[in-house]
């Protein structure tokens, strides 16, 4: 044999050697079954199964997939004996590895805890764990040249039933930063890498800085302050030079958060129809009240005036640049006015009588509106014109203006100084809006980026809910019955198997309805849920609209999703805009905004439409190219791997040993641990820490 085999590669005379050895159970088959089993636990927990290769897995799988406990229910496979050893380790030696992590860990990011009397609260110390998290991105030896970009963020989830946290940290954005794992560019959008354009969403590049266990309110942020602090300092004069690593120069720090986080953080904002007197939008000075305002002729934004658009639904941003730029406007135009009229715009405003509202119902009907037209020739219209031309004298007089010419000359030269009071008005609400909240704001607006995942999601659904409402009125009408429970049913039977499934495959898909039954509630779906819908919603449409009568509201609904979902798809798009795509964007914008309030009114219009259709979402894509890599989609990933290490990898605030008292036992500790070692496991220390086991 050995003659036959003296050609052969090793590996190959192995195998015969082994076959002999071991399948034809040369020496017995005991005896084989005996050596063969101790020769391959050796090997699988000495090279394969290791304590530490466990305790990764278990760190960086998803959600939290493998557990303490599952390796010893994997254990029982082998039906040891007492103190006998298995081709798996005991939870109690990777145990043991995690506490060595936790060790290293605590020097070169460690948790502590803070007091607060809102809750349990731990944190990272920021600049360590920052200082790494650049490290492992290959960001640390660039951000100590020149300014690197980083995303911090906010954001409340559950737990479990009645048990909320609240936590901050931040996200990788840079367009250098390097892929740990793959080593490849996080941000590369080549035809060749496809498909890493998306890694920038891994839950894998978020981090945890901090954490309370509480709701999620506005006294809640406070407890954050020093967490805005420390990143305002970064965003003005970087990391300083410290025992920890040398100087680091300022960086770019913005934050993505959702509608309600946002308000918080800025201290303004509310919900759009909540009060008619409260400032809801935190980027504009736009009022409940006003929430279908627009402005016509030289008070248009540039973009209206030179496509054309006759109103111009869109609202100045009040971000530093723009409120220096309005407020050496103001002064220059008010000083300017009051050597012309003689008095302030504000005593003008006060004593004025004559209103420029050109987007009012009744303006052509009011005396009082500069756009008043009579109707006929009755008495009681010559007695209104008669009124309305007096009026035109007195507002030219009070503002120390010509009263000669016709009506119409009058009324031209009057609606001029009003359009230009309205601007000067408008340029005066911004200034004053900027200050409100400012002194208490944590971030500026201009760092405040809205989430897209989180747009989108809410304006499907309130497009959903208004169709649904839509329908269930219609309904009612044609029917001349309160009752919508046939209708509600059919509506279930399409999304159910001809939008969200199929008529072998069908959902259970349920449409919500108020207390009394007879009204659709708010619409609340999942993004995956919500996306679907909007782009199958024509079979819905048209049993909705199917009365001969209802053909011009059926296309209008048509048309209004070609316009919103274009729009929404471009803005997932993970690569830069060009100037092309942003216009090609705001113009689908525009269009799908003026048939929403053809459509449904102000009852349609949120704080995210509200957002679209005036043109914010435009001002943050001029000033960030892509707010894709900005979505809230990895840290609500993160928040869902939190709750699943909270369930499956801790003890969920219990049991910490009989000697451990009441106010040391945790819930956030063990979760924070799994992300301590994750970051750990990420920069490469995990490994070389065991390198030698």
């Amino acid at each position: 044999m050995a003659v036959i085999m003296s050609k052969t590669r090793n590996v190959t005379r192995l195998k015969v050697v082994c076959k002999v050895l071991f399948e034809m159970f040369l020496f017995g088959y005991d005896e084989t079954r005996f050596v063969f089993h101790q020769m391959a636990r050796k090997f699988v927990r000495e090279e394969i199964y290791k304590p530490w290769k466990i305790l990764k897995a278990m760190d960086m799988s998803p959600k939290g997939s493998l557990n303490y406990r599952g390796i010893e229910t994997l254990r029982h496979v082998e039906c040891l004996q007492k103190y006998e050893r298995g081709f798996l380790p005991s939870s109690s030696s990777v145990q043991e590895k995690a506490q060595r992590m936790y060790e290293v860990g605590q020097e070169l990011c460690p948790i502590k805890q803070e007091t607060s009397p809102l809750g349990e609260m731990f944190s990272f110390e920021y600049e360590r764990t920052v200082r790494l998290i650049l490290k492992t991105f290959g960001l640390h030896e660039i951000a100590q040249m020149t300014s690197v970009e980083i995303c911090i963020t906010l954001d409340g989830a559950e737990l479990c039933d009645h048990l909320n946290h609240l936590t901050a940290g931040v996200k990788l954005v840079d367009k250098r930063a390097i892929d740990p794992k793959t080593k490849r560019p996080l941000f590369t959008f080549s035809e060749e890498l496809l498909g890493s354009a998306f890694s920038c969403q891994s839950r894998n590049f978020c981090f945890i800085l901090k954490s309370l266990i509480g709701r999620d309110t506005k006294d809640a942020y406070d407890a954050f302050s020093d967490f805005f602090k420390f990143f305002e300092m970064v965003r003005d004069i970087g990391i300083p030079a410290s025992e920890h690593g040398p100087q680091l120069q300022p960086m770019i720090v913005l934050s993505s958060q959702d509608m309600s986080s946002l308000w918080k953080c800025l201290k303004t904002g509310t919900g759009a129809r909540k009060n008619c007197n409260s400032y809801f939008c935190h980027v504009c000075p736009c009022n409940s009240s006003d929430i279908l305002f627009f402005t016509e002729g030289e008070n248009r934004c540039d973009r209206c005036k030179a496509k054309g658009k006759e109103k111009c639904y869109h609202w100045h941003v009040g971000d530093k640049a723009s409120i220096d730029k309005f407020q050496e406007m103001l002064e220059r135009e008010v000083t300017e006015y009051l050597d012309n009229v003689g008095a302030s715009l504000d005593e003008i405003k006060k004593s004025s009588k004559m209103k420029y509202q050109p987007n009012a119902v009744d303006r052509y009907n009011d005396v009082h509106n500069i756009d008043y037209v009579a109707n006929g020739g009755s008495d009681d219209n010559i007695e209104e014109l008669f009124f309305f031309s007096s009026l035109l004298t007195e507002e030219l007089k009070l503002r120390n203006m010509p009263i000669t010419g016709s009506l119409e000359e009058r009324r031209e030269a009057l609606r001029n100084q009003l359009v230009f009071e309205e601007k000067l008005h408008l340029l005066k609400l911004a200034v004053e809006r900027s200050e409100h909240g400012k002194a208490a704001a944590l971030m500026l607006i201009e760092q405040a980026i809205p989430c897209i995942m989180h747009l989108e999601n809410r304006v499907g659904e309130k497009i959903l809910t208004m169709l649904l409402s839509t329908g269930a009125k219609l309904y009612q009408e044609r029917r001349s019955a309160g009752n919508i429970a046939e209708y509600i049913a059919q509506v279930e039977r399409i999304v159910s198997t001809r939008i969200l499934g199929t008529q072998w495959r069908p959902k259970q898909w349920r449409v919500p309805i108020k207390e009394n039954c007879q009204e659709i509630a708010s619409v609340s779906l999942s993004n995956t849920k919500t996306r679907q819908l909007m782009t199958c919603l024509e079979p819905l449409i048209d049993y909705i609209f199917q009365h001969p009568d209802d053909a011009t509201a059926r296309q209008d609904w048509l048309e209004l999703l070609d316009y919103y979902n274009p729009a929404i798809e471009l803005l997932r798009k993970p690569t830069e805009f060009s100037d092309e795509e942003i216009e090609e964007f705001q113009t689908l914008v525009d269009s799908f905004y003026e048939k929403w309030i053809k459509l449904v009114g102000s009852e349609g219009i949120t704080n995210y439409v509200h957002m679209l259709g005036s043109g914010h979402i435009r001002y943050y894509l001029i000033l960030h190219r892509n707010l894709y890599k900005f979505s809230q989609q990895n840290w609500e990933s993160l928040n869902e791997k939190m709750k699943t290490t909270y369930f499956r990898n801790t003890q969920r605030g219990g049991n910490y040993g009989k000697n451990t008292v009441e106010n040391e036992r945790y819930y956030l500790l063990s979760i924070l641990k799994v992300f301590q070692r994750e970051l750990l496991w990420l920069s490469g220390i995990g490994d070389e820490l065991f390198k030698d086991d």
